[in-house]
């Protein structure tokens, strides 16, 4: 008997043998070209891509200002604070990119894939091979992010605001949000790090989105299930008209190009169903054309894929999880990225993004346990004949102690969300609370102490809360609660505690000098603000606090020379202009 497949020809085998040829392994003595070639372009172009980022980070160190930062994430700021910037013009390249070339950004000059490309190749130095992870409804998470990231803050302005405010108009959930403030340029900055974590949450990041996205997800599995940009960036490249064809009298379908595509893509079945590859998730690195022994693919101009009835997910006989147990993965991303997303004040939203994705897997390889009599995944077996393995039991373990870490982190995000809803509802004046606190209504301290009890269990196990951490903005917001009750003493601690992990903030300081003079020591609010105003003489608002202190202990002179001074350093401030010839108005003077 010989089994040869289609296309390769080899000698008739004896007839009571068993023949099986491999064209695989014959077409690759045929390759014309060196392999990995492409791949050695392709990270030449992310190495220069790296380079021109320390290169941005050298010129700040240097000149102390430099081109604000280039990061996809600050082209919201346009849309929704009218700030162009060199983000928004990165974008609108990006997009129009590939609208006529195909996905080319997200393969040759994205940091994400790097990281995902180097954590892949790390993985598999170790002999760790990812299995991907396919599912249908999945990959609509990224086009969500996208649309709640860049849509939603204009249509929350210009339309769900208003709707709200007519139909429900006593709901706070319906005041309205700031005017859009006209377009305007945001083309520099002195602070290059601003918004951007520090090194503890940087390295987190790094190996959640990095490492554990590509072990239990797939190669680019953050790329396919957790990218907002890739969102944006999928419905716009089926528009392209620049596609992977193929030449079916070259194809054997040898299925190398399949096994080459570091997306997942199923490369060899689209070529074979469409003619072209058509999946959203090809970001043309060009490692299948490359891979093809007999060069039957080709980057061509042709129809876009749109016209074939093709989703942006994976198709359905390969998907992994039955679609309602997708519906129920899609529940537990929300709650992860609900629970994580901003925690602490420190977990910013694509590494909440990266921990949402990665439960995905693990909590369906958990119920596959609980169902089948053998599971295999990540690389271990789980489950055989029925028993659970050493590697299952270490599994369920970290389940259970993710699951725990999950269930804090909602119990601690839903104690801040009511703090905030009864904090909303604290509408008092600063001039009420610092110059005639006893006249604040009984309502805003009743919401006020209401407000106080979830920030506390919201806030560290230390503090008598349910969190790991505290949450500085938390601190701020308990810091004004106890100055609406009129316990001054309590919020200068929360004031300084918040302090401690913001580091010096004019606001701040200057709520601290009036807290200590509300509190009967006009002394020592003067000593306070005198110091902070030493160390950082640009501080306007502790001035203000400073001038405040001197007017309430019949110095108002005193108050009057020390904008003066402020004045003849700094000329051009208008704010403190403004406080002088209020204060001459009310106190007379020069």
């Amino acid at each position: 008997m010989g089994l040869t497949v289609p296309g390769h020809r080899s000698a008739a085998p004896p007839a009571d043998s068993l023949h099986i040829a491999l064209p695989v392994l014959q077409a690759a003595r045929r390759a014309r070209r060196p392999q990995g070639q492409m791949a050695s372009w392709r990270a030449t172009a992310l190495v220069v891509v790296h380079v021109l980022i320390l290169a941005h980070v050298v010129h700040w160190l240097i000149n102390g200002r430099t081109m604000a930062p280039v990061v996809l994430s600050n082209a919201m700021h346009t849309l929704e604070l009218g700030q162009v910037n060199p983000a928004a013009v990165l974008f609108a390249i990006v997009l129009g990119s590939t609208l006529l070339f195909g996905r080319f950004f997200c393969g040759w000059a994205c940091h994400m894939a790097a990281l995902q490309d180097l954590c892949a190749w790390a993985l598999g130095r170790l002999g760790m091979r990812p299995a991907p992870f396919r599912s249908r409804l999945l990959p609509w998470i990224p086009v969500g992010l996208a649309g709640w990231m860049f849509l939603w803050p204009t249509a929350d302005r210009l339309l769900v605001k208003p709707l709200l405010a007519r139909w429900w108009p006593e709901s706070t959930v319906a005041a309205p949000t700031a005017p859009f403030p006209g377009w305007r340029g945001a083309w520099s900055t002195d602070d290059l790090w601003a918004g951007l974590p520090g090194v503890a949450v940087a390295i987190p990041f790094l190996l959640v989105c990095g490492f554990a996205t590509v072990w239990f997800l797939g190669a680019r599995g953050f790329c396919n299930y957790g990218c907002p940009y890739g969102g944006l960036l999928r419905p716009i490249e089926r528009l392209s008209p620049l596609r992977l064809t193929v030449d079916s009298a070259r194809c054997d379908g040898c299925g190398r190009c399949t096994a080459a595509c570091g997306s997942n893509v199923p490369v060899l079945d689209e070529l074979r169903r469409y003619g072209q590859v058509v999946s959203a998730h090809c970001v043309r690195t060009l490692d299948c054309v490359e891979a093809c022994p007999n060069d039957a693919l080709t980057l061509r101009f042709t129809t876009p894929a749109v016209r074939h009835r093709r989703g942006i997910g994976f198709d359905r006989h390969r998907a992994d999880p039955p679609l309602v147990a997708e519906l129920g993965l899609l529940a537990l991303f929300a709650l992860v990225f609900w629970s994580t997303r901003g925690l602490y004040g420190v977990i910013p939203m694509l590494f909440a993004v990266g921990l949402g994705v990665c439960a995905l897997p693990a909590a369906w390889t958990t119920w596959r346990m609980v169902r089948a009599d053998d599971v295999r995944r990540f690389g271990f077996q789980l489950r055989r004949r029925g028993r659970m393995t050493p590697s299952g039991r270490v599994f369920l373990g970290l389940v259970a102690l993710g699951g725990l870490v999950i269930v804090q982190s909602a119990s601690v995000r839903m104690h801040a969300w009511s703090a905030d809803r009864h904090d909303s509802r604290v509408t008092v004046s600063r001039e009420t609370v610092f110059t005639a606190p006893e006249t604040v209504p009984p309502e805003a301290k009743h919401h006020a102490a209401r407000a106080l009890h979830h920030y506390r269990r919201a806030s560290a196990a230390t503090d008598g809360g349910l969190g790991l951490a505290r949450t500085p903005a938390h601190d701020l917001r308990a810091a004004w609660l106890h100055l609406v009750l009129g316990e001054p003493r309590r919020a200068e601690t929360m004031f300084r505690r918040a302090l401690d992990r913001l580091g010096p903030r004019d606001a701040v300081c200057a709520d601290i000098g009036l807290a200590i003079l509300l509190a009967g020591d006009p002394d020592g609010a003067e000593a306070y603000l005198a110091a902070v105003r030493e160390a950082h003489p640009a501080f306007v608002r502790t001035l203000g606090a400073l001038c405040e202190v001197l007017r309430r202990r019949g110095r108002a002179d005193a108050a009057e020379q020390l904008l003066v001074a402020h004045l003849q350093r700094r000329p051009d401030d208008a704010e403190v202009r403004s406080a002088l010839a209020w204060h001459r108005a009310m106190y007379g003077g020069r």
